[in-house]
């Protein structure tokens, strides 16, 4: 599907994702980030993505996130690169932890922030307002391969509010 934006939607991605057409787009802020907000809110609040590589093969990836308050994702460390996040609007938690699932470092960022986390530690965001942002890493993205998910990862609703709930006092107690 074909955007006035000139972005394809990619049909396979596990959150819903648009690259741009135009190797030489600019992203304005009126354009792609009202975009971002407006495709969310009439589709269920979902998380959103515009990728500015070329595919999902491409060596280096760059994307502009918009994500809801309070969503929840799984910690996870990459094998080959770490994550860059450079907010845009709103704030982002950020949490690194120790192999057993001990917070080691958190922080939040807000606009005009950038935070790296280190390739091969576990980390994870969290948005604590609706959050825009440029997320960039090195590609080529292999989802069996690139993203390792340990095992004391909440699963279950009440886990998850439990470990979210750690989360946020982390921050208040830094």
């Amino acid at each position: 599907m074909k955007s006035k934006l000139d972005l394809w939607e990619d049909k396979k991605a596990k959150s819903k994702s648009f690259y741009v057409n135009n190797p030489y787009l600019k992203i304005d802020k009126k354009k792609h980030i009202n975009f971002l907000k407006h495709y969310s809110k009439n589709n269920s609040d979902c998380d959103i993505r515009i990728c500015i590589h070329e595919s999902p093969k491409s060596i280096h990836h760059d994307m502009i996130l918009y994500q809801k308050k309070g969503n929840f994702y799984t910690p996870h460390k990459h094998t080959h690169c770490g994550d860059t996040y450079h907010v845009i609007e709103g704030k982002l938690a950020c949490f690194l932890f120790d192999s057993k699932g001990k917070i080691t470092y958190s922080c939040v960022l807000k606009k005009n922030e950038i935070f790296k986390t280190p390739k091969k530690v576990y980390h994870v965001t969290s948005p604590m307002t609706d959050v825009v942002y440029h997320e960039s890493k090195t590609g080529k993205f292999d989802p069996k391969k690139n993203s390792l998910f340990p095992i004391w990862s909440p699963k279950s609703h009440d886990e998850i509010k439990m470990f979210k709930d750690k989360m946020m006092k982390s921050i208040r107690n830094a």
